[in-house]
């Protein structure tokens, strides 16, 4: 074997051992590779799905605000009609014909005046209704232990009448009225007028 034969083949064995080293290592970076890849990508995933929980949380959040708000503005729309409504009602109520807002100022009296002296005061409109010959009709129907008299002056409310007793006060105005009636109804009305409560 001449010395060109050695040396191609010292050459051919090293070219070889030297292909297979880049093959392996070609090899070894490409799964090193790989494996850095698929940890980024579950780095990725994982950021990802944080990222997605969080706006949808968020979403949540303001879809439930939202939602608050529309609520909170629907309740405050019906308790403004239901006001209204309650409203109208003392309106009506203080513009029926003159006899037939008599008769049920006098019915009232007749049925709260408390025991005792006291003195009925309503606003200046209602006072021009009630003449002594009215009260002394009342009077007449209170019996014995009940008797009342107009006040000297008028006060301000839409209508109906205060009592002032010697122990006790008769709040009769129209808004008391209706504000009682309110309180106890209101929950049967709204759910007359909305269905709902």
């Amino acid at each position: 074997m001449s010395v060109e034969d050695i040396k191609k083949r010292i050459l051919d064995k090293a070219e070889s051992e030297a292909n297979l080293i880049v093959n392996k290592a070609s090899e070894r970076i490409k799964e090193e590779r790989n494996t850095f890849e698929n940890e980024q990508k579950v780095i990725f995933s994982g950021r990802a799905q944080k990222e997605i929980e969080k706006i949808r949380s968020d979403l949540k959040k303001r879809i439930d605000q939202e939602k608050l708000k529309e609520s909170r503005a629907i309740l405050k729309k019906k308790n403004e009609l239901l006001e209204g409504l309650f409203l109208e009602v003392v309106e009506k109520i203080a513009s029926l014909p003159k006899k037939q807002y008599k008769k049920f100022l006098i019915d009232l009296i007749v049925k709260d005046a408390p025991r005792g002296k006291s003195v009925l005061f309503m606003n200046k409109k209602d006072m021009g209704l009630f003449t002594e010959k009215v009260i002394s009709e009342i009077n007449n129907s209170l019996g014995k232990g009940r008797e009342i008299t107009l006040g000297t002056h008028s006060i301000d409310i839409k209508g109906g009448f205060v009592l002032k007793g010697e122990e006790v006060e008769i709040d009769d105005s129209l808004e008391t009225i209706v504000k009682d009636v309110k309180e106890k109804e209101e929950i049967r009305i709204s759910k007359e007028l909305f269905g709902d409560v």
